[in-house]
């Protein structure tokens, strides 16, 4: 039996938008998945986020919800409006249990909680890049 990765390698890494207002966040995120063969990019905010997804069409989103001006629900929106297909994975350590829940309505892939448990964000974000959606029948 063959074991499934939970990492990318090298040459199948996938690309990473980081989209969060806290500096330390996005270094702190880029630093872990970079070594790991992601290709990431950051911006500090929601406007940024949908010119970024415009632009280069990251496989995975990882998107703060409680960013100034174009929040994170906001953003979600938007993003989904021009991009059906890129995942979208919410992250936040204000939101409420219901602002997790409307997230997922809209159409994100998954909720990570701050602080983050980086062997977490690892598996979400593996699982997140690789996911090749479904097909109803």
């Amino acid at each position: 039996m063959t074991a499934v990765p939970t990492e990318p390698a090298t040459q199948q890494a996938g690309r990473v938008l980081v989209v969060d207002d806290e500096a330390e966040v996005r270094a702190l995120l880029e630093d872990f998945l970079a070594p790991k063969g992601y290709r990431v990019r950051s911006v500090a905010d929601g406007a940024a986020a949908l010119r970024e997804v415009i632009k280069e069409a990251p496989d995975l989103v990882l998107l703060d919800i409680d960013m100034p001006r174009l929040d994170g629900i906001e953003a979600l929106r938007a993003i989904r409006a021009v991009a059906r297909e890129v995942r979208i994975v919410m992250i936040s350590g204000k939101a409420s249990l219901d602002t997790a829940k409307q997230a997922l309505v809209y159409g994100a892939f998954d909720y990570i909680a701050k602080p983050f448990d980086l062997d977490h964000v690892s598996e979400v974000v593996a699982a997140a890049v690789l996911w090749e959606g479904y097909t109803e029948s």
